[in-house]
This record gives structure tokens, C-alpha cells and sequence, in this order.
């Protein structure tokens, strides 16, 4: 008696790995978006270090060059706080959705029978690690050494997320510079203070020595 070919394909997938049970497309597609992502973080991470690491020699150079990127480069560093939050803001999206990806894609890897407990504890431990190596220290040491090409890079791409999303870097460079004036006048008044108080004793020994 021949064998069933639907009783064959059940054998073979009571032997196919857990992590293999989840649709191989989707598997295929969270990866390809992490993969992107880490990317975008990579290239968003290396463009702090590749635009407030140019120096003057650099400025200048650029001023030489006239082209549209090395113009853009020059708009974008005029204002270096719109620069720094554009770049801030757009790093965390990117960010958040690596972790949402990855998430997603743990979800068809692992059985679901897993703790949850566990299953967050791989989570973290894994976004971290990829973050931290591809997403931050990775690109930022190689833009310390190539800061001109990552900037020319990113210029278009951070014009447009700077216009994008400048209310959000408006009210954040608003709220910072708040602060910076509040703790700089209690530094002032703190300073004011200790002065009068130094001026107070000194006039107080005079006096005493007069008597």
C-alpha cells in the first residue's frame, strides 16, 4: 500500500524546527525591514558625528565646492540645534521601529508556548546588541573618519526630515533653551550671592578693625 503524498508532507513538517513553522515571507520581509532600518539608524547615528566633527578646513572646502550637497551641508550646520534635534527625532522613529520589527519577527521565531518573561528578556537583549553595534558605535566611529562623505550622504535626507519635522525641533529647541536660561540665571544669582556675602564679611572685619 502506497503512502498518502498529504501523509508524507505531515511527516516532514512534524521534523521542520519551530523557528521554521512561522510563513517564510514574513519571516523573509521583518528581516529585510530590520535590515533596512539598522541602516537608516547606522546612517542617522554617523551623520551627528560626521557634521559637528567639521572643522573649519572642512567649512571651507565646502565653501569651494558649490554644489547643491555641499550647500546643503552649510544650511543645515547655520543652525546646529534644528540640525541636532532633526537628527534626534528621527533616529528614535527609526529606533522604536526596529524594536516593533523585531518584536514581530521574535513572535514567529520563537514557540508560543515561551515565557513571556523570556521572551522579552531575548527581545532586549538582541535589539540592544544590534543597535548598539550596527546602530551607534559602528557608524559613528567610521563617520569620525569619513565625516564629509557621510554628510554629503545625509544632507538631502536631512533637509527634508529638518522641514518635516520642524515643529517638533521648534518646541524642543524652545524648551531647551528655557531651561538654559533659568539654570543660567540661578547660576548668576547663586554668583551674585556669594559675592554680596564675601563684600558683607569684608565689610564687617573693616569695621571691627576701625573699633
Amino acid at each position: 500500500m502506497e503512502t498518502e503524498p498529504s501523509h508524507i508532507m505531515e511527516g516532514l513538517l512534524a521534523n521542520v524546527p519551530f523557528f521554521l513553522m512561522g510563513s517564510a515571507s514574513e519571516i523573509a520581509l521583518n528581516v529585510l525591514f530590520i535590515g533596512l532600518l539598522l541602516i537608516c539608524s547606522g546612517l542617522l547615528s554617523g551623520s551627528e558625528v560626521a557634521f559637528f566633527s567639521l572643522n573649519h578646513h572642512d567649512k571651507g572646502a565646502l565653501i569651494e565646492e558649490q554644489t547643491n550637497a555641499a550647500k546643503r551641508i552649510l544650511a543645515l550646520l547655520d543652525t546646529p540645534k534644528y540640525l541636532l534635534s532633526t537628527i534626534l527625532i528621527t533616529n528614535n522613529i527609526v529606533n522604536i521601529a526596529i524594536i516593533l520589527v523585531s518584536n514581530s519577527l521574535l513572535q514567529l521565531l520563537l514557540p508560543d508556548n515561551m515565557s513571556p518573561l523570556v521572551n522579552f528578556a531575548i527581545t532586549t537583549v538582541l535589539v540592544t546588541f544590534l543597535l548598539v553595534l550596527f546602530g551607534e558605535v559602528a557608524p559613528k566611529v567610521y563617520a569620525k573618519e569619513n565625516n564629509l562623505q557621510i554628510a554629503h550622504i545625509m544632507s538631502a535626507p536631512l533637509s527634508m526630515f529638518k522641514r518635516l519635522f520642524k515643529p517638533i525641533s521648534w518646541l524642543l529647541v524652545n524648551s531647551t533653551d528655557l531651561v538654559e536660561r533659568r539654570l543660567r540665571d540661578r547660576i548668576n544669582q547663586r554668583t551674585i550671592t556669594q559675592e554680596d556675602i564675601a563684600s558683607a564679611i569684608e565689610l564687617s572685619v573693616r569695621g571691627d578693625e576701625k573699633y
